[in-house]
């Protein structure tokens, strides 16, 4: 016969509810991704300005992508023309299956204008070329290197990349936020019948939790 009153008894029981729901929902996440994803996936992750490829975002995608190959190059953001390069010939040299990028590191991704590789881009800075002076001093040469870039790349969007990409925006971002000009520009809800982008809760930098929940509809888009 238990001691325990009848209320300690109700509270155990919800606990147990609460603790089975939990894992039940935090298990189907993990199925959605697991699932989407091949152990044979090489991932290249293209990290933010003043980024680095082992900081919290960067760390959280190699967990994320714990059974794939995982690439993160340290990156000179500021040298358009090299990181280009280097991006284009890491994916050549590796076959790159995924490629995840942060911030402005987001827009080196989408600037790779690829349809051979699934992108997931985290709170992209569709226009650097305007965000980038305000966190620090530029050479008007790079802006307008930047500048060209950004006009030759929204000209150039097929369906076919349009449905190869993927977007992770926070609701609370505290430096820029272009939802809503992603999806003017790569909205793929006319080709396919989900949206290619997710709004999470978050800042700039997304948390964990939220994260996870953006890159399992990620992976779920892209099959």
């Amino acid at each position: 016969k238990s001691n325990s009153s009848p209320k300690d008894y109700a509270d155990k029981v919800v606990t147990i509810l609460i603790a089975s729901c939990s894992t039940f929902f935090f298990a189907d996440i993990n199925n959605i991704y697991y699932r989407r994803y091949k152990m044979e996936d090489r991932v290249l992750y293209v990290h933010g300005f003043n980024g680095s490829p082992n900081g919290t975002t960067g760390t959280f995608i190699k967990n994320f992508f714990k059974d794939a190959i995982i690439i993160a190059p340290e990156l000179d953001l500021l040298d358009y023309d090299n990181t280009i390069s280097k991006l284009k010939d890491i994916i050549k040299d590796n076959t790159i299956t995924i490629v995840v990028g942060h911030s402005l590191g987001a827009f080196y991704t989408l600037a790779l204008n690829t349809d051979e590789a699934f992108k997931i881009v985290i709170n992209p800075c569709l226009y650097p070329s305007v965000e980038i002076p305000k966190l620090c001093p530029l050479a008007n040469e790079w802006i307008e290197k930047i500048s060209t870039a950004e006009k030759i790349l929204y000209t150039h969007i097929t369906g076919l990349i349009r449905q190869t990409t993927f977007a992770i925006f926070s609701n609370n971002d505290e430096l820029f936020s272009y939802k809503t000009v992603f999806d003017e520009i790569y909205g793929a809800s006319g080709i396919k019948s989900t949206k290619n982008f997710i709004a999470v809760e978050g800042t700039h930098h997304i948390p964990p939790q939220s994260l996870e929940l953006g890159l399992a509809a990620a992976m779920e888009f892209c099959t």
